[in-house]
């Protein structure tokens, strides 16, 4: 009995050095495709400082780091601008992207937390692949993917590695996480920025602002100069779930995330004037109506790209809500492509769509009514996807003085 009691604690103590081992490396792993350069923000030895009550915290400063900054520059076998017709943008809450080896018990390597994950269906997996594949999206931000592992598995097993792939592990590491897919033979040199350490008060608490991230991805055409501006720039947003929180503390949360979020923007604005940005992802919550979402309304400069190209309100569903035991279908918008003022006072935006699924005849899926039928789909959620005149685009960066 004795004998046992002891080996118990030894195989417990080394299961634990084991996984603080992986979550170590996971830490320090790779974010994005192997030609890439991650810099990691300088950790302060100093104990947090402690505010009192009602006196002023900093204030956000888009020159601090918050989290890993990635760099990628262009390859040498990239097309040319007159010949890339529109730059075609996704985003996709791809559901429980959990698809690598390493979910269910293979290569450990990255992994965090250290879990057995139920591995997502492969052939939800070759439709969701299919569709990329079929839209011809050039970039592309997907939320709820577990880890650069499975975003990586992804792109070079089934999108022929095609993709630049680019995540960076968010406040929901090995969950939930906002990544990002770029055709590599655009020509741009990108970076990618965290937001995930950014606090400030939330329901009367000082914390980490986002649930997940709002990871900042710069696109600056290849080769240009330091003192050049970007070409665009896109945020990904996975907004505060309906699943956790109370009804009032979820939307609250939400409203934080909303109001960061738009000063992020507004800094960008500040410092490029003339420079399109699109904030894009799972809102988590009905962006038409719910009160949370005032400020998206075009209120802060940013307008709802179905809004813009006057799509109307039944065409724009890309979630069906089922409240719990109750076989009523809501149809909402609750993911969104949010364009600046810039976009659309150019006419950048040429058009945006809710893409449905098809069955194998290429009949279309009609929306869920009920809990099984939206379990069969390969998300629970619609890929929507717009389309921007690249050489518009290209025509404002030249003159604002680029090159």
């Amino acid at each position: 009995m004795y004998r046992s009691h002891l080996f118990g604690l030894l195989i417990f103590g080394l299961l634990t050095w084991s996984l603080s081992v992986e979550s170590t490396n996971y830490r320090k792993g790779s974010y994005c495709s192997n030609s890439a350069k991650s810099f990691l923000p300088n950790k302060s030895k100093r104990k947090q400082r402690l505010y009192r009550k009602g006196e002023k915290r900093p204030s956000l400063d888009i020159d601090r780091n918050y989290g890993p900054r990635l760099v990628l520059k262009s390859r040498k076998n990239t097309i040319r601008f007159d010949q890339i017709p529109r730059l075609r943008f996704g985003s996709w809450n791809v559901q429980d992207f959990h698809i690598s080896p390493r979910v269910v018990g293979g290569d450990q390597a990255h992994s965090y937390p250290p879990r057995i994950y139920d591995v997502k269906d492969m052939g939800k997996v070759h439709t969701i692949a299919k569709m990329i594949k079929e839209q011809n999206l050039d970039i592309v931000t997907l939320q709820e993917v577990g880890s650069i592992d499975d975003l990586r598995y992804f792109n070079n097993h089934y999108l022929d590695g095609t993709y630049h792939y680019m995540l960076v592990p968010g406040n929901t590491p090995g969950n939930h996480e906002v990544g990002f897919l770029i055709r590599k033979t655009l020509p741009f040199d990108l970076e990618l920025r965290s937001f995930r350490e950014l606090k400030g008060e939330v329901r009367g608490r000082w914390r980490r602002i986002f649930t997940h991230d709002l990871p900042l991805l710069t696109i600056k055409k290849a080769q240009a100069a330091k003192d050049e501006g970007p070409l665009m720039f896109i945020l990904g947003a996975h907004l505060k779930s309906d699943a956790k929180a109370g009804r009032n503390g979820r939307s609250q949360i939400r409203e934080s995330e909303i109001e960061n979020a738009l000063n992020i923007i507004r800094q960008l604005q500040k410092r490029y004037p003339h420079t399109p940005i699109i904030l894009a992802g799972d809102f988590n919550g009905n962006v038409i109506n719910a009160s949370e979402f005032h400020l998206l309304r075009g209120r802060r400069g940013m307008f709802d790209s179905f809004y813009v190209n006057r799509t109307p309100h039944r065409d724009r569903v890309t979630f069906v809500h089922f409240e719990y035991k109750d076989e009523r279908p809501q149809p909402m918008q609750i993911d969104g492509i949010f364009v600046n003022e810039i976009i659309q006072r150019n006419n950048i935006l040429n058009g945006v769509r809710v893409v449905p699924f098809r069955r194998d005849n290429g009949a279309t899926i009609p929306l869920p009514r009920t809990h099984l039928d939206k379990f069969d789909l390969p998300s629970d959620h619609y890929l929507i996807i717009a389309d921007f005149d690249i050489q518009q685009i290209l025509q404002l960066y030249f003159q604002r003085g680029g090159r």
